[in-house]
């Protein structure tokens, strides 16, 4: 699978599909428009706050190009909705995005697309902390089967373990969620493909 190709493919689509409903709408997208859903940035203006300190947070001023191209991405999936063959390629694009990392993906999710996760998904989650949780009282009982307090060389111990272990279980997860992301987006390929064939 070319992933570098499935990027430059869902990005086409959706800049097209945005494109097309501004000019469905009477209001075709300004060049500050499309130079903004060309070069989006990795976090959404919207949402960017200027101060740290919660007690006193300063929004940033509206930006409206983004409002507007949230608008038009929603608007276009809506349309969209109905007909499985354009909703697969919003899905295939989303899970493109995700994969990715790309800012794109922020867009579309304001928009409405979400990402079919497995169901299995939470429970695997559950098995992880279980498996943790498991892991980290086992080593604990471990090292006071022999005393009651753990000296300074066992909390090393204790912590050689148990360190590595949680880096482990981020990096595997993040190895699943990559995985299921690759094979929705052969599945969302393979449903389009078909659909193109019919």
């Amino acid at each position: 699978m070319d992933h570098d190709a499935d990027l430059k493919a869902a990005t086409k689509f959706v800049i097209d599909r945005i494109a097309a409903e501004a000019t469905q709408s009477g209001k075709r997208l300004t060049s500050e428009e499309q130079f903004l859903l060309e070069n989006l940035p990795h976090t959404s203006p919207a949402m960017t706050f200027a101060a740290s300190d919660p007690r006193n947070l300063t929004p940033v001023p509206r930006d409206l190009n983004y409002e507007r191209i949230s608008a038009l991405a929603k608007h276009a999936y809506l349309a969209d909705f109905p007909q499985n063959h354009e909703l697969l390629k919003w899905e295939c694009a989303s899970a493109v995005f995700l994969f990715h990392n790309d800012p794109m993906w922020t867009l579309l999710h304001y928009a409405g697309v979400r990402n079919h996760r497995p169901w299995w998904d939470p429970f695997l989650l559950l098995f992880g902390a279980l498996l943790w949780i498991a892991i980290t009282l086992a080593t604990f009982f471990v090292f006071l089967r022999e005393s009651k307090t753990l000296t300074a060389v066992q909390w090393t111990e204790v912590f050689i373990v148990i360190v590595p272990m949680t880096i482990l279980m981020g990096f595997g997860a993040r190895r699943i969620q990559r995985w299921e992301l690759d094979q929705e987006i052969e599945r969302c390929s393979a449903g389009i493909s078909r659909s193109d064939d019919q």
